[in-house]
Formats: C-alpha cells, structure tokens, sequence
C-alpha cells in the first residue's frame, strides 16, 4: 500500500481527485506502483470542494454519492480505496451486484461482512470501514488516513514525518504489497 498512498498524498497535495480508483488503473513500473488512468481526474479548488456531477468512474468502486449523483469531495477517492483494499485482500469487492441500482441498495443497507476463512488484523479492518463509511462526513479524512499507525509508518519512510512511530506495525503490513504512485 506505501506506492498507492504515496501517489494518494501526491494527489491530494495537488488538490487533485481521480475519481476512477481501481486495481485495472494501477500498474507496476519498474517495481513501482503507479495510479494511471486519470481521465476522470479533476482539480479542486479545496479537499472539501463538493462536485455535482454525472455518474463518474467504475461502478464497483463508486461511492455512494457519486453511484447516487449527488454532490461528493475528494473522500470519493477515500471510498474507492477502502473498495480496493478490501478487494486485494479477500479477492472480492464487498457488495456483489447486478447492477448499479442494486449496488447502491447494498452499500446503503448491507454492512459489510469480513471472510471468516482470511486473517485480517483489527487495524486493517478499522481502516476499511472508516473508509466505507456512507456517509462522507463519517468517513475517514485524508489526514486522518495518511496518520493511520497501520500505513503511517510506510509513509514516514519516504516522506520523513514520523520517525518517532515505532516498526510494530510493520510485520502487518508486510502482505499488502499490491501498492501505486504517481
């Protein structure tokens, strides 16, 4: 997750949103991940900028906001992370749907559910929910991701920040390897 987080921070920090977050849209380079695919992307004027747009993106990975064409922020690309890192880990997205409509109906009613057959630990599990929250005022903000202790120690690596952060959380990260950046 290090690639992907820090190409999310690089993003964020340029105020941009890309808004079709998807495994198909990162690719390696180099044993570098990267986000590709940024013909959705679109530059705000504030992280907390509300769009109302047109249904944007992969379905699948769509918040509820954008899946519903209402007014939605950066934390759309929050959603479709949270989809992302529930994927890469139990090899499912959380609401197997039919259709668009059926999926929204899902994500609005059906809480998720974690496989019994896969370990995940309790922080990983934290940081998916927090990210899938419906609400986007519930659900977690930027800073509060890129300071979770789960991917913060990863960032600090490469950013400086947090050095004071012990590695205890590094054994649990070891197996999300599947990672991008700009």
């Amino acid at each position: 997750l290090k690639d992907i987080m820090k190409g999310l921070q690089e993003l964020i920090s340029k105020k941009i949103i890309h808004r079709d977050l998807k495994p198909q849209n990162f690719f390696i380079h180099n044993d570098v991940h990267k986000i590709g695919d940024f013909g959705f992307a679109k530059f705000l004027n504030s992280e907390d900028e509300v769009i109302v747009t047109t249904m944007l993106g992969t379905p699948l990975y769509m918040s509820p906001q954008c899946l519903g064409k209402k007014g939605y922020s950066s934390k759309c690309d929050i959603w479709s992370l949270g989809i992302c890192m529930y994927e890469m880990l139990t090899g499912n997205t959380p609401w197997p749907s039919n259709n668009h409509l059926e999926l929204l109906n899902h994500m609005q009613n059906v809480s998720i559910k974690f496989p019994n057959d896969i370990v995940i630990s309790q922080m990983m599990k934290n940081i998916i929910l927090r990210c899938l929250s419906v609400n986007e005022e519930f659900r977690i903000t930027w800073k509060e991701l890129f300071e979770h202790p789960i991917l913060f120690e990863a960032l600090a690596f490469q950013t400086g920040f947090g050095n004071e952060k012990s590695s205890t959380f590094l054994a649990e990260k070891k197996n999300l390897a599947v990672s991008c950046t700009t």
